[in-house]
């Protein structure tokens, strides 16, 4: 059987893992939150962002989830530059300060919220899952159809500052299985593995590419599998 290796490029989605039984489910919906929202060491992070115009804290702060903390996923640290190379995973003690600095510590369960605007707006939520993943913090999941699918559910919304928890410690313990290296890419090349491709069409074909992008097109033997393609029309996988 061929064994596929996702590339997770600019633009793509990191692959969500099914929950075991005893976890919090990868992905839940307006209702399950809203059963849930009261729950002891429940913490809703909205990390909306203008990606797929999904707004900013200015957005957050006029309506939002009871209870949520805001955090900017293109502005807060979530993914750094460096030697011209962007999206890069942050240091681990990078990490553990941002989300430490947001009150939320190993003993949450986290609830992802996007905007719930688009495929690359979900795909930023999937990103900071994964972040939480490769942290060691298993706890965690998305909200399916992010905020624009709890409004169109006609659920209670808040405004303002959203919850100000206190600063709290959070230790993040790196799991590289969950983490491919250029030589494991390399290396995979000359396997059965598939590598698989989850940005938009255009850009895996080489008509377009972002502005830090050194060439256009893809690593040669990928295969296209856009991440959009798995999205309905309101967000919602």
């Amino acid at each position: 059987m061929v064994r596929i290796l996702v590339m997770v490029l600019a633009f793509s989605a990191s692959s969500l893992a099914m929950a075991e039984s005893d976890r919090t489910p990868p992905l839940v919906d307006a209702s399950w939150l809203d059963a849930n929202l009261n729950r002891d060491k429940l913490a809703v992070l909205d990390v909306r962002s203008g990606i797929n115009n999904g707004g900013d804290r200015s957005s957050f702060q006029k309506a939002h989830i009871p209870g949520a903390i805001y955090s900017s996923y293109t502005g807060d640290g979530w993914r750094e530059s460096r030697d011209g190379i962007v999206g890069l995973l942050p240091p681990v003690t990078s990490l553990e300060r941002l989300i430490g600095g947001l009150g939320i510590s190993n003993d949450n369960t986290v609830v992802i919220v996007p905007a719930g605007t688009g495929a690359t707006d979900f795909g930023s939520a999937a990103r900071v899952y994964w972040t939480f993943r490769v942290l060691g913090h298993d706890d965690v999941t998305i909200l399916n159809g992010g905020f624009a699918g709890w409004q169109a559910e006609g659920l209670e919304i808040a405004s303002g500052e959203g919850d100000r928890r206190a600063v709290t410690e959070f230790r993040g313990s790196l799991q590289q299985n969950l983490i491919a290296s250029l030589e494991e890419v390399e290396a995979a090349r000359g396997t059965q593995a598939q590598l698989v491709d989850a940005r938009p069409s255009d850009y895996f074909r080489g008509e377009n590419q972002l502005p830090a992008a050194r060439a256009p097109g893809t690593i040669p033997g990928a295969r296209s599998l856009p991440h959009a393609d798995f999205l309905g029309e309101r967000g919602q996988v």
